[in-house]
């Protein structure tokens, strides 16, 4: 009646990566680290790659460590 969605799995299974990647599809800092194959074919020679790809392992592994649990559970103690 009200709208809004159902989940499809507990929200302790559903990462906050998982949401992101499927409403924003990529957490990519730079086109070229955007899918699972290196698309640039300057990505050898390129001088700051290493740290996009550091910051990009970073931030996946940052947000899937967090699930929808953690999250309503961080909202109700910020209230």
């Amino acid at each position: 009646n009200n709208g809004g969605y159902h989940l499809a799995k507990d929200p302790k299974d559903i990462s906050a990566y998982d949401v992101l990647i499927a409403s924003i599809k990529t957490l990519a800092p730079v086109e070229c680290l955007s899918k699972d194959e290196m698309l640039c074919k300057r990505c050898d020679e390129c001088t700051t790659i290493s740290l996009w790809r550091e910051y990009y392992q970073v931030t996946k592994q940052y947000f899937s460590s967090k699930s929808l649990q953690d999250l309503m559970l961080f909202s109700k103690e910020e209230m």
